[in-house]
């Protein structure tokens, strides 16, 4: 395009074009793709790569910035974890060739000592790393399963009692997948779909 609007051959159209990010962390997206096909298809394979000047940012700005705002113990804790990150980058946080070694205050221990009360509270001050939705989904379910409180079904209806209430309810019924909220939505063959919610 930049080519066309320059009148020019030259490689985008002669101007100079920055390319930021991390291709580590953003893999081009392809469906039904094999690794090797979307490995294939990054930025770093592309025929005008070998043109390309790599510059290297050497400060992890977002942890500078949040810095001033940290005891000596915290910014200590929160480089660490960058280098970590850093590392599974680049493959030196690997034990073996297909699995990494998470620092064990990043774990969830198998038992909790955390009463029913603190439950909730506990699980929405942490994060689940997983590769894909459908592990973050089975760990929900396991969570929602330690989680206090009955829950509830909501059953659909193909009508409704008054021309006033058809708006009347929340789009978090009719939503198959609520992220980041404590929802659980089944639609089993022959059975009708439940909504549960233990929050």
């Amino acid at each position: 395009m930049l080519q066309d609007v320059r009148s020019s051959t030259a490689r985008f159209g002669g101007v100079t074009v920055v390319l930021a990010g991390d291709p580590k962390q953003c893999l081009p997206v392809i469906p039904k793709a094999s690794p090797a096909q979307i490995v294939d298809a990054c930025i770093m394979n592309a025929d005008f790569w070998g043109e390309v000047q790599v510059l290297r940012l050497s400060t992890n700005m977002r942890l500078l910035a949040a810095a001033d705002r940290m005891t000596e113990t915290e910014r200590t804790k929160a480089q660490g974890f960058a280098n970590w990150l850093l590392g599974v980058g680049d493959g030196s946080a690997n034990k073996t060739e297909d699995s990494i070694a998470l620092p064990r205050e990043l774990l969830l221990p198998a038992t909790t000592t955390n009463s029913s009360g603190r439950k909730v509270e506990y699980f929405r001050e942490r994060a689940k790393l997983a590769p894909k939705n459908s592990q973050v989904d089975h760990i929900n379910d396991m969570v929602l399963d330690l989680l206090p409180g009955d829950a509830q079904t909501f059953y659909s209806a193909d009508s409704v009692e008054t021309k006033t209430n058809h708006c009347s309810r929340s789009t978090k019924y009719i939503t198959l997948q609520v992220t980041g909220y404590g929802v659980r939505w089944r639609a089993e063959p022959a059975a009708e779909p439940s909504l549960k919610d233990k929050f």
